[in-house]
C-alpha cells in the first residue's frame, strides 16, 4: 500500500512524505494523509515570497500566470483539486487533520480561495461555519468502536488536540456521513464523509506528534488502519442478505443498539436546543454585570434588537438604531465605579459630524452599567455628574444596564406591537436619565471622582 503524507511526516517504507506543493500527484496513491495547517503555510510563503517552493518536477511555484519555466500557484492549486477528485472517484481514502477554515485571498486568478478549496465535498456541504467551526480542546471519545481507526485513536488519544468541530446538522448528513469521535462535551470532532466511491476521514489534529519509538508505533498504527479501511472494515451498509445470517442474541442486541443510538441522538438534539435557548436568554444578564465597554456593547445591541429596533449588523461600527421612522446613535460603557463622561464625548462627536453631513438631527442614547460588580439594588448613581448633566443638557436618553434588562424582560413577557412601540417611544423621547426610582439620587450623593481615559 502506497500512502502520501502531506505536512505530517512519519517513518515507514510505505509512506512518501512531502509538502502540499512539492508532492507527486495524489491519484497515484492508495491513500493520502494531509495536515491543512501545512497547506496554509506553503501558500502564504509563496504569496509573501518568503520561501522558495517547487513542484515535484522542480519547477518554481509563483503567484503569477504560468509560463514556460514556472508553475502558477493558482494552476497548481487547481490541479490538486482535480487530483483529489480523481483519488476519491477511484474509491480511495483521504485523511484530513481537521483545522478551522481560513482565507487565502491573494491567490492570483483564484479570488476567494481558502484552506479547503482543494477538497471536494458532498452536495450542499461547505467546510466553513456553520458546518465547520473553530474549537479547542483535548481528549477524544470514540463513537464507533468497530471503525478501523478505533485502535489508533484509543492508543494515541492523549495526543489528539482538536482545533475544530463539525455540526451534525449538515444537510442530509446520515446519507453520506457518520460521527467517528466526539469531544468530552459531545461535539463531533471526527467524522467520515462519503464523496462518490471514496471517503474522507476528518480526524482531530495531532499537535504534539510523538518521537522515538512511539513515532514508529504511530506510523504502524496509521498504516494498519488505512489497510483495514481499504479492505472495507467498518462499513455502515452491509449487503441486504447479510441480515439473514444471525446467531443467538444478535438480533436483540442490534435492536437495543439502534434504540440506544436513537435515544442518545435525541438527547443530544435536545441538549443543543436547550443550550442555544439558554445562551440566547442568559446573555442579557451581561447588562447587569459587564465591567467594560467591549463586554457591554454587544449585548446592548442584542437588547435593542429585542425591543424591535433595527441595529446595523456590523458590530465593528458604532451602534445605530432605527425604528418607527426614527434614527438614534447609541453609545455604551461600563465600569466598576461610576461611568465617566467618555460615552457622551463619543456620542457628541458622532452626532455633530453626522449633522454637518446630512443636516438631519438624530437622537442620542447612552447606556451605562456603573458599579457593575455590585448588586443593582446596592449601587450608587451609575453615571458621573458630568455625564448626567451632559445628557440632560443635550437631551440624550441615559439608560442603566439594569433598567435596559428590565425593559427587555418586559418586552419578552408582552410581545405585542403596542408594548414594544411604547418601550421604544419611552427611550426615544427621554431627555436625560431614564432611571428607575432606586437609581435616582441627589447631586450631593454623587461622587466627584475624576474620569478615566476612553
Amino acid at each position: 500500500m502506497r500512502v502520501l503524507l502531506v505536512g505530517f511526516p512519519l517513518p515507514n517504507p510505505s509512506f512518501d512524505n512531502h509538502d502540499f506543493l512539492q508532492a507527486p500527484s495524489f491519484f497515484d496513491y492508495d491513500a493520502v494523509v494531509i495536515e491543512p495547517a501545512q497547506i496554509s503555510k506553503v501558500i502564504e510563503e509563496v504569496l509573501a515570497r518568503s520561501e522558495d517552493h517547487t513542484t515535484y518536477s522542480g519547477e518554481p511555484v509563483l503567484n503569477e500566470p504560468p509560463g514556460p519555466f514556472i508553475t502558477g500557484l493558482a494552476e497548481h492549486l487547481q490541479r490538486r483539486r482535480d487530483e483529489t477528485e480523481r483519488l476519491l472517484a477511484a474509491g480511495r481514502t483521504l485523511i484530513v487533520f481537521t483545522r478551522p477554515n481560513v482565507p487565502h485571498s491573494h491567490v492570483l486568478g483564484l479570488p476567494g480561495y481558502d484552506r479547503y478549496s482543494w477538497l471536494p465535498a458532498p452536495p450542499n456541504v461547505i467546510y466553513r461555519p456553520p458546518y465547520l467551526v473553530p474549537a479547542d480542546g483535548r481528549g477524544v471519545t470514540v463513537e464507533d468502536a468497530t471503525h478501523p481507526f478505533n485502535t489508533l485513536i484509543d492508543r494515541f488519544q492523549n495526543w489528539f488536540t482538536y482545533r475544530a468541530a463539525f455540526s451534525e446538522r449538515l444537510p442530509d448528513f446520515p446519507s453520506y456521513g457518520r460521527v467517528l469521535m466526539r469531544s468530552r462535551g459531545g461535539a463531533p470532532i471526527g467524522i467520515e464523509l462519503k464523496v462518490g466511491p471514496g471517503r474522507i476521514l476528518f480526524l482531530p489534529a495531532l499537535e504534539d506528534v510523538p518521537s522515538g519509538d512511539m513515532r514508529f508505533e504511530l506510523a504502524t498504527a496509521l498504516l494498519d488502519a488505512l489497510k483495514r479501511t481499504a479492505g472495507g472494515e467498518g462499513e455502515d451498509d452491509p449487503p441486504s442478505w447479510a441480515s439473514e445470517f444471525t446467531m443467538a442474541g444478535l438480533d436483540e442486541s442490534e435492536r437495543e443498539l439502534t434504540e440506544a443510538r436513537r435515544t442518545l441522538q435525541s438527547a443530544r438534539d435536545r441538549m443543543t436546543e436547550v443550550e442555544t435557548r439558554t445562551h440566547q436568554l442568559g446573555r442579557f444578564r451581561r447588562l447587569l454585570y459587564a465591567t467594560h465597554r467591549q463586554a457591554l456593547e454587544p449585548v446592548v445591541r442584542d437588547a435593542f434588537r429585542e425591543l424591535g429596533f433595527h441595529v446595523d449588523a456590523d458590530d465593528n461600527r458604532p451602534m445605530t438604531a432605527y425604528a418607527d421612522g426614527r434614527t438614534a446613535f447609541v453609545e455604551a460603557d461600563a465600569a466598576e465605579e461610576f461611568v465617566p463622561e467618555w460615552p457622551y464625548l463619543r456620542l457628541q462627536r458622532r452626532l455633530e459630524k453626522d449633522l454637518l453631513e446630512t443636516q438631519m438631527p438624530k437622537k442620542g442614547i447612552i447606556v451605562v452599567n456603573g458599579f457593575a460588580r455590585r448588586s443593582p439594588e446596592k449601587r450608587a448613581p451609575q453615571a458621573s455628574p458630568a455625564l448626567r448633566i451632559a445628557s440632560e443638557n443635550y437631551r440624550y436618553a441615559l439608560i442603566t444596564g439594569p433598567h435596559l434588562f428590565d425593559l427587555v424582560k418586559s418586552a419578552r413577557m408582552d410581545t405585542s406591537m403596542d408594548n414594544l412601540r411604547a418601550i421604544r417611544d419611552t427611550i426615544m423621547t427621554a431627555e436625560g436619565p431614564l432611571l428607575p426610582p432606586a437609581d435616582a439620587a441627589s447631586p450631593a450623593e454623587e461622587s466627584p471622582n475624576a474620569a478615566a481615559s476612553p
